[in-house]
Parts: structure tokens; C-alpha cells; sequence
């Protein structure tokens, strides 16, 4: 069961994450597949259901707020805390979901659906970081990566060549809208080395992390596998927010 400690440090925990993907693909990738085509990833289940990518997230707290809404486009829903599930071993080794990342061209947007439809603040942000602009939200044991671009436009006087690369991957993915777009995960693993391994073919190459120079991490190239959401996998390690 979920503890009074847990419930009392984290409002909200992020429960559920649906994808549209087949499970076929999911145990290619070396991930375990439940009843109802669950994958889960210690106290988060992916539900294999749905559009194709992330097109839900589900929610459960005591905040007073539940029932279904949005944030910024992505559907939600919220709902009151029930026991955790037992986390199956995967032969990857993957054993936690570190983040989500959600991109959009309105930050602000983002950060006021969160308060007024989950009653969340971010843990941090939005502020500059790597040559975007990025607000982070810890919902139970992962934590959610907003990103939106640092410049208005491309020709954004003085912007530099990073600025510009996220510029276009987002604007892309957001379709230039102001809805925002559920990009992918990064997971963790106890023993990287290990999950590359089980991954290989479809394998970066392991590097120190951008953000975590403490960390290394690999991206899977997952469509070669039949999963449309990005992936990557980065050493376990406790963050700091």
C-alpha cells in the first residue's frame, strides 16, 4: 500500500501513462507484459491502449480535484490514491521511470493548466537550462520535463545554434500550435551496461548526460522496435529538484 510519508511528500503521483503501441513491441524491447497489457516500471503502468505515442496521463491524489481534464491539449485524468502494484522484473533492467518530457510553444499555458486542473506547482521552473526554457514537476517517484523554446523565432536576434536546433524540434512536433506534444521517457537502471546490452541493436552510444554530468545515458532508437514514444535510459540515481 502507499504510505502516509508517500502521500504526504508528493500531492499528486503520476499513476498512469497511456501509449498506442502493441504489446508486441513493448516485449520486444525486453519489458514484461502484464494483464491488460500493462507495462509496469515500478509504481507507473504504461496501458498499451489508445492513438498512437503518449495520448493520456493519469493521475491520483487526495487534492480535492478529480475527474478528467487537460494540460495544455494533453488529455488527463485524476483520480484518489489505490495500492501500488508489485513491479515486475524486466529483462532490460530497466527497474524505474526517471521522466517524461512534454514539449510546447506556451510554457506559461502549461504551468497554469497544472495549477488549475491538478492543483500542482512546478518543483522548479520555468527557467533556462540548455538552451530551452524548462519547468519540472515531481509527481511520486518520476517527474515530468516541460520544454518549450528560449526564442520567439528562428531569426530571434543573437540566438545561438542549440536555441535554434530546439526551436525547430518543437515548433515541429506542436505542429506550430500552442497545444503541447507528449515527446517521451527516460527510464533508469541499476546496471546501464547491462540494459544497453539487451537493447543492442537498437542501441546509442552510452554518454555522460547533459544534465546529470554525474550520469551516463543511451537513447533507443525506438521505432526500429515498434514503439513510437522516444526512449532513453539513464544510470539510477535519487534527483534533487
Amino acid at each position: 500500500t502507499v504510505s502516509v510519508l508517500y502521500w504526504t511528500r508528493f500531492s499528486m503521483r503520476l499513476a498512469e501513462v497511456h501509449v498506442g503501441d502493441g504489446s508486441a513491441s513493448w516485449a520486444r524491447g525486453g519489458f514484461t507484459i502484464e494483464q491488460g497489457n500493462t507495462v509496469r516500471i515500478q509504481n507507473v503502468a504504461i496501458k498499451l491502449q489508445g492513438e498512437a505515442g503518449i495520448n493520456k496521463l493519469v493521475f491520483e491524489g487526495d487534492t480535492g480535484v478529480q475527474g478528467t481534464c487537460n494540460v495544455n491539449g494533453v488529455p488527463c485524468e485524476v483520480r484518489r490514491p489505490v495500492a501500488a502494484e508489485t513491479n515486475p522484473l524486466h529483462t532490460n533492467g530497466i527497474t524505474s521511470m526517471d521522466h517524461i518530457v512534454m514539449f510546447t510553444m506556451d510554457i506559461q499555458a502549461v504551468v497554469r493548466d497544472f495549477q488549475d486542473n491538478l492543483g500542482i506547482a512546478p518543483t522548479r521552473g520555468p527557467v533556462p537550462l540548455f538552451g530551452r526554457t524548462m519547468a519540472f514537476y515531481r509527481v511520486g517517484d518520476a517527474f515530468i520535463e516541460v520544454v518549450t523554446p528560449s526564442i520567439a523565432s528562428l531569426d530571434a536576434p543573437g540566438a545561438t545554434p542549440i536555441q535554434r536546433t530546439f526551436f525547430n524540434m518543437i515548433s515541429k512536433n506542436c505542429a506550430g500550435s500552442k497545444k503541447a506534444f507528449m515527446w517521451g521517457f527516460t527510464f533508469q537502471s541499476s546496471d546501464l551496461h547491462r540494459t544497453r546490452e539487451a537493447f543492442l541493436p537498437h542501441a546509442g552510444e552510452a554518454k555522460v548526460s547533459s544534465q546529470s554530468k554525474q550520469r551516463k545515458i543511451f537513447t533507443v532508437r525506438n521505432r526500429e522496435i515498434g514503439i513510437s514514444p522516444t526512449m532513453a535510459v539513464i544510470e539510477q540515481k535519487a534527483h534533487k529538484l
